[in-house]
């Protein structure tokens, strides 16, 4: 049986319990947050729904807003998912980067 975390049934299990999928969620804060990306407004809209509603059931934050919102050189590793963690909308965060659970970044 396969127990690789990252190539497993349990991490298909885990991303649909913790109503976030790492992948989906950062391509689409990317197309939301970018002012330059002529995504349509109410496609826009609807990305920051689903992120804001990742965000709301793991207790977090990212700062995100339709084009503007907190700046990461490169998707965040969050080895606990998105637990927790509460981001301002006006942070610019590095690349490579381990965040934890119950962290505040400003």
């Amino acid at each position: 049986m396969n127990t690789d975390p990252n190539k497993s049934i349990f991490y298909t299990m885990r991303k649909h319990i913790q109503h976030y999928n790492p992948e989906k969620y950062w391509k689409y804060r990317n197309i939301v947050t970018d002012p330059n990306n002529k995504t349509s407004k109410i496609i826009k809209v609807l990305m920051l729904y689903k992120i804001k509603k990742s965000d709301a059931y793991n207790n977090a934050s990212f700062g995100t807003n339709i084009n503007s919102g907190a700046y990461f050189k490169t998707p965040p590793k969050l080895p606990h998912g998105l637990n927790g963690i509460i981001i301002s909308h006006h942070a610019r965060l590095g690349g490579g980067v381990n965040y934890t659970s119950a962290s505040n970044y400003c």
